[in-house]
């Protein structure tokens, strides 16, 4: 299951990246900076947790 353990390798940048992509498409004005605040804000309320290791 070679080809597994590295698409979760790649999952968690990516879901982080989805929500900050959409923070940008539905907040009026939204930078990715702002994005970027929002979802570190998020994090540290320990609202959004990743559930998959970045790096295998």
């Amino acid at each position: 299951m070679p080809h597994r353990r590295r698409g979760r390798a790649r999952r968690a940048p990516g879901a982080r990246e989805a929500f900050r992509s959409l923070y940008r498409e539905r907040t009026p004005g939204a930078d990715a900076a702002a994005a970027a605040e929002w979802l570190d804000g998020l994090v540290a309320d320990g609202r959004y947790v990743d559930d998959v290791y970045a790096a295998c």
